[in-house]
């Protein structure tokens, strides 16, 4: 967005401190944020599109160690589960 906006200015015959500072007004971000936008985008000259790194999700950590005992407490839910509702996988 603020590459746009630069890019609106410059068609005004404004220095180019102005122009820094009308995007930085425009936009309301810091004039060196507005340079190094500008800077960017001039040193790749066919892309025009900024991505922004993706989030980075912490996945959620899996049980990798049961105790034995526990294991076989759960496996008898499951038999017991599946006793009653008299459905047994196949």
């Amino acid at each position: 967005m603020a590459y746009d906006v630069y890019c609106y200015m410059k068609k005004d015959g404004k220095s180019d401190v102005e122009k820094f500072k009308q995007t930085s007004e425009s936009t309301k971000k810091s004039v060196n944020t507005v340079r190094r936008i500008i800077e960017e985008a001039k040193e790749s000259d066919l892309l025009t599109v900024f991505r922004t790194p993706g989030k980075q999700r912490s996945g959620k950590r899996k049980v990798t160690e049961i105790y034995s005992f526990d294991q076989s407490v759960i496996k008898r839910c499951v038999h017991d589960s599946h006793k009653a509702n008299e459905a047994f996988p196949r």
